[in-house]
This record gives C-alpha cells, sequence and structure tokens, in this order.
C-alpha cells in the first residue's frame, strides 16, 4: 500500500469522527459549551439576539441573568432590588393608574406593580423581544415574576424606549425604570438629559419616577451623575440605596415635579407596607434606604450626562468593581 495513502487514511478517520461526535450536538449545545467557559456555574440557556447576549446560569436551585456578560439578577435575592424599585414610587403617588416600566424584561417589576389594585394598566417597553419571551415562557422566570406577563392589564412593547417616548402621546402615573448598567455609549442614551426630558413630559403632574442608578460607592461618580442629570431635566431629585447580596450596594434616584427632596424624603420615612405582600421592605428599612453618611464627592464634582456630552458611561467604566469583584 501508498506510505501516502495510510497517512491521508489514518489523518482522516480522527477526523470523520470528530465530525461525527460535532454533528452530534444541536447548535444550542454547541453555544452552551462556549459560553460555559465564561461563567464559574452551570449555563443552562445562552442565546446572542439582534441586541445583547442573554445568558442565564444555574448554581443549586438559583438562577443568574446576565445581560452581555453583565449580571442582572439573582433568583435568590432579586426582591432586594425589586422592592425599593418598586414600592417608594407606588406609594409615593396618589391613585397610580397608569404605569410605564422601561426595561425590565425579566417581568419582577410588572410582578410588584401589579400588588397595586387600582392600577389599571401597565406598559411595558423593552427593546429586546427575547427578553420579553423569556420573561412571558420560560419556566424559571415565570416562577420568579409569577407569570406577571399574563396579567391582562399588562401592554408589551418591544422598541427602543428613547423612540418609544418621542412617539407615544400617552401620559403616566409613575415611570420606572430598569435598564442594563451604563456601561456603553448606547445604554448613555436612556440615562441623558434629553431621556429624561422626554420622561418629564410623559409624567402626569404628582406622578413620580425611578431609575436604577448603579452602585453609590463602587461607581460613585456615575451615581451622582445621574442624580444630577435628573435633577437638570426639570425633576427633584432624591437618591436612595439598599445592599443586594449578588451585587452589593446599589442605588435608586427618585424623580418628583411638585415634591422637594426634603420632603420626599420625609414621606418615605413615612411609608408603611401593611397593606400589600412584600418579603423585605418595612418602614424601618426606609431609615435605612434613605441614609449615606457623609458625601464620598460633591455632586458639584460631576457634569450633567447628555447625548452631546456622554460623560455618565466613562465614569461608569472608572468605578472601582475591581474592591468588590
Amino acid at each position: 500500500m501508498d506510505t501516502s495513502y495510510k497517512l491521508s487514511f489514518n489523518i482522516a478517520i480522527p477526523v470523520i469522527l470528530c465530525t461525527i461526535l460535532f454533528l452530534s450536538y444541536n447548535a444550542d449545545e454547541i453555544v452552551l459549551y462556549g459560553e460555559q467557559e465564561r461563567y464559574n456555574d452551570k449555563v443552562v440557556f445562552s442565546k446572542q439576539t439582534r441586541y445583547q447576549k442573554i445568558t442565564i446560569t444555574q448554581w443549586k436551585e438559583h438562577y443568574w441573568l446576565y445581560l452581555n456578560s453583565s449580571k442582572q439578577l439573582c433568583t435568590f435575592d432579586e426582591f432586594l432590588y425589586h422592592e425599593p424599585l418598586v414600592h417608594p414610587v407606588m406609594k409615593l403617588t396618589k391613585d397610580p393608574r397608569n404605569v410605564l416600566i422601561l426595561g425590565a424584561g425579566d417581568g419582577c417589576a410588572i410582578r410588584e406593580v401589579l400588588k397595586y389594585k387600582n392600577v389599571q394598566q401597565i406598559t411595558l417597553v423593552d427593546i429586546d423581544p427575547e427578553m420579553t419571551k423569556i420573561g412571558k415562557s420560560n419556566e424559571i422566570f415565570t416562577t420568579m415574576n409569577d407569570s406577571a406577563y399574563y396579567d391582562p392589564k399588562v401592554k408589551v412593547i418591544n422598541q427602543d424606549a428613547f423612540q418609544f417616548l418621542e412617539n407615544t402621546s400617552a401620559f403616566y402615573d409613575v415611570m420606572i425604570l430598569d435598564f442594563p448598567d451604563p456601561k456603553s455609549i448606547d445604554l448613555n442614551r436612556v440615562y441623558t438629559k434629553e431621556f429624561y426630558r422626554l420622561c418629564h413630559r410623559r409624567l402626569r403632574p404628582f406622578g413620580h419616577i425611578i431609575t436604577q442608578a448603579v452602585s453609590p460607592y463602587y461607581t460613585t461618580k456615575a451615581f451622582r451623575s445621574i442624580e444630577k442629570t435628573i435633577g437638570d431635566s426639570g425633576f427633584n431629585a432624591l437618591p436612595i440605596r439598599n445592599h443586594v447580596y449578588s451585587f452589593g450596594e446599589w442605588g435608586w434616584v427618585i424623580g418628583s415635579k411638585h415634591e422637594s427632596k426634603s420632603k420626599l424624603k420625609e414621606r418615605l420615612l413615612d411609608m408603611t407596607f401593611d397593606d400589600i405582600e412584600v418579603e423585605w421592605i418595612t418602614n424601618e428599612s426606609m431609615n435605612l434606604m434613605t441614609s449615606f453618611g457623609k458625601d464620598l464627592i460633591k455632586i458639584d464634582s460631576v457634569e450633567v450626562n447628555t447625548v452631546r456630552n456622554p460623560v455618565l458611561y466613562k465614569y461608569y467604566l472608572d468605578g472601582t468593581w475591581a474592591k468588590f469583584l
């Protein structure tokens, strides 16, 4: 037998076997295998959409959601994030009937808003239809959000939030903004003065707005820039915070058209939650959430974030995450 033929035959056999083995796996399994290298916990779902990479990991009975490799929530402690996100602004607003949620495709914010029986409509706007599909149909998420998407009060719109606010003619009693962290120039847009001005136009005079505002300690400049930007957009701004196990210290900023910062804080400190079913938030917790100690930086030392002057994502990327991670 020709030795070159023998050599070709010996090389071909392993290649054929590898090809057969490769073809025995479907595309999803191959993607999961590749994604697993990025995460310590088991990857149970991964999909690249037009807008982002969605990944879900599992450790024991708990699950983590990542968007573009950035942690978004954990089933273990998501209530420590979503209760401060929703209940303070809902309680501050008299008779909140029409609620707008921007982002928050996981459905947990919807779950919390539905605890208020006088709410008539919840409009959720999320740019990624795959994320809202997961929130509505993935068993991990329907268990976590109590199948909130199926409530007849809920309307889902898959659209860019900026474009939605530019085009809508609706007005809202409460606006809840739950976007991924402003770590890129694209995400920076939904934390700008221009964006908050659109929110201001669509919010009723006695309504309230809240946005997630990253960490007040690991990304202090970013946090204060969001606060300053909301304040420069026509709102009176009040920052709040909570410790979330999965993230460390986290922050939000509340905005009001008609109440001063001091009045907002006074009302939060008097707030009770006995009339709704919650896992953590109480009147006592409001003292913690509105207390910061001495300022780590002065708000005057940061700039307002605008479309033309996108400083926020730079502040965010300069944060001291390494001390936490």
